[in-house]
């Protein structure tokens, strides 16, 4: 319990650094620590680093697939865009969203945004980094999805049926 704890506490960390990279992206540098510090600040992320559950970590996963986009939407515009970096950006995106969903399976739903994000602003190769992003979504979740099947005979296991319980 107390390695899973400190390993949270780290994750938090890590939080607090990638909040402040996306603010500087986006923003400026006081925008960028005053984000931080109110993430550093902020309670309810304390509690989550030291209950043990692996919020701290899909929020690491998030924060990294926003970092990503966010990439993928400079890299871009850039003149000329830069192709093989766009590629490698959409496939860590899609990986990313893949880990998420082994974490959280209703996180997986994040990928249809992810691919409407790339076709919106992916550049003149917006179809095939879309396409990228969600075969490596895909190719990160289908072998737990093909384990589920042959252990349980469903796509998510037990987790499907709870949205039948109490009925």
């Amino acid at each position: 319990e107390f390695q899973v704890a400190i390993m949270n506490q780290i994750l938090l960390l890590v939080v607090v650094v990638l909040t402040f990279l996306i603010a500087l992206k986006l923003f400026d540098k006081r925008a960028a620590w005053l984000a931080a510090g109110l993430t550093l600040a902020a309670e309810v992320l304390w509690k989550f680093s030291v209950s043990g559950q692996s919020t701290m970590l899909l929020l690491v996963i998030f924060l990294g697939l926003i970092w990503c986009l966010i990439s993928v939407e400079q890299s871009g515009r850039a003149e000329p865009p830069l192709s093989r970096r766009l590629f490698t950006l959409a496939i860590v995106a899609g990986l990313l969203a893949g880990l998420g969903m082994l974490t959280r399976y209703s996180f997986g739903w994040v990928i249809i945004p992810v691919v409407v994000f790339l076709v919106l602003f992916g550049g003149t190769r917006r179809a095939g980094l879309a396409v990228a992003a969600f075969l490596a979504f895909a190719l990160v979740v289908t072998p737990w999805i093909i384990r589920n099947l042959s252990v349980s005979g469903t796509l998510f296991g037990t987790a499907g049926s709870a949205w039948v319980e109490g009925t």
